[in-house]
């Protein structure tokens, strides 16, 4: 947690030596709530529901700078429970992060785009629905966008500053408590050749520890890097070839190494319409545990994002079907979601959201040893009254079906009313 913190301040000071045309600003706040919650055991049988009462202070600072701005966040959250008070805790989630709503252009050809995250969580259902919840980093903006902690490089799945991001989530959810730590971080470069030409390499890492060491649950890192060409064909299209890979090791697991490559294309269809595609192929090379011997796993492998923009609205859905590493169980696993994100100003100070998605993971072995379905859903209308304060009120449901060895099945719903203080403050 301290190392992205501080590597948060050491770029923000490094763009402010770089550039006197800087903007720096403050913004504290807390979001005060109370929800019920059917499952507040994250049990897969007896559910058993509470009333819980929410805090969470967040300090938010921004620095405009480069045609950007490079946000870095922290708090924490505070829960208080009605009967289950041996759940109580003040620091129940802690998350520090760091991103750019725009790539750093450094000069008119050359840009980065740095992502950083640390959460440390017990609720892996409570976890999902923070990330679905849009967040409002600075009082009196619309909040649209879902925040991402994925660890691979944040490159674009879809046109930029469309203000909704394809979230990248999580491969199951765990069925009782327990701590879960998570650093990520990310780095995307960015060049252009030429008017027509723009090249992209980036990289990234992710560790995830079960820090409670429960039974069944594997620790995992993930070390993964891209690269892509992309060509201006027509002022609406452009097309071009990636490749990526990635090392994700496991605790006391084999490791495996994961290989992809193909084409892409994005298609402007109209000034409010973007079409986004790739398509190609995935060799997962998985060690056997037996000297050098691995199992060779060939997949094919794609996305398709629709993504629309006008005025006040913003839309996402997309699909996407991959290989993918670092899974809770120890596995890596053929993934396939499909992902949808609405977010709607339909009055003065009035916003509504909508967002959810539909996962399959089952696991590349003979036995196919995970196989889990997991959908989420999460709906809810935000009203601001005044510049500093928001008044929101958020519904989220959760299943997850394990037709496998590892995983259970899991249901769980909540509401969730809450305010929002906070003021934004010019510090130079």
């Amino acid at each position: 947690m301290k190392r992205i913190a501080a590597i948060g301040f050491i770029l923000v000071f490094g763009l402010v030596s770089e550039s006197w045309a800087v903007n720096l600003k403050a913004t504290p706040s807390i979001t005060i709530g109370e929800s019920w919650d059917s499952n507040v055991l994250n049990t897969s049988s007896n559910e058993q529901s509470d009333f819980v009462f929410r805090a969470n202070p967040k300090l938010t600072l921004s620095l405009e700078t480069m045609d950007t701005t490079l946000n870095l966040s922290g708090g924490f959250e505070l829960e208080r429970y009605s009967d289950f008070t041996l759940l109580d805790k003040t620091a129940a989630t802690k998350d520090l992060g760091l991103n750019t709503t725009k790539p750093i252009k450094f000069t008119p050809r050359f840009s980065l785009r740095p992502t950083a995250r640390y959460i440390e969580a017990r609720d892996s259902v409570r976890r999902n629905v923070l990330e679905l919840i849009p967040t409002v980093i600075t009082p009196g903006s619309s909040g649209y966008g879902i925040e991402s902690t994925s660890s691979e490089p944040a490159r674009s799945e879809g046109p930029a500053d469309t203000g909704i991001t394809v979230l990248s989530v999580s491969e199951s959810t765990v069925t009782f408590i327990t701590e879960v730590r998570e650093i990520s971080g990310s780095a995307q470069f960015g060049y252009e050749l030429t008017p027509n030409v723009n090249v992209e390499i980036g990289g990234g890492a992710r560790r995830r520890d079960f820090t409670d060491n429960p039974t069944g649950l594997i620790d995992s890192r993930v070390v993964s890097g891209n690269m892509a060409v992309n060509y201006k064909l027509t002022d609406r299209f452009s097309s071009g070839v990636y490749g990526d890979t990635s090392y994700n090791s496991f605790s006391g697991r084999p490791n495996s190494r994961i290989y992809s490559g193909g084409f892409s294309g994005t298609y402007r269809l109209t000034e409010s319409n973007t079409l986004d595609a790739r398509a190609g192929a995935t060799l997962s090379r998985e060690s056997t545990g037996i000297g050098d011997e691995k199992n060779e796993t060939w997949s094919p492998s794609g996305l398709l994002s629709l993504t629309y923009s006008r005025k006040d609205f913003r839309a996402l859905v997309s699909g996407k079907y991959e290989l993918a590493g670092g899974g809770t169980f120890g596995r890596t696993t053929r993934r396939a979601n499909a992902v949808l994100s609405l977010a709607d100003q339909f009055a003065s100070g009035w916003w509504l959201d909508l967002s959810g998605f539909c996962q399959t993971n089952r696991s590349t072995d003979a036995a196919v040893e995970v196989d889990l379905v997991s959908a989420n859903g999460t709906a809810g209308i935000r009203y601001m009254p005044a510049k500093w304060a928001t008044l929101s009120l958020y519904g989220n449901f959760f299943r997850q079906w394990s037709h496998g060895i590892s995983g259970d099945d899991l249901k769980r719903e909540s509401v969730l009313l809450a305010v929002t203080l906070g003021e934004t403050y010019n510090l130079f």
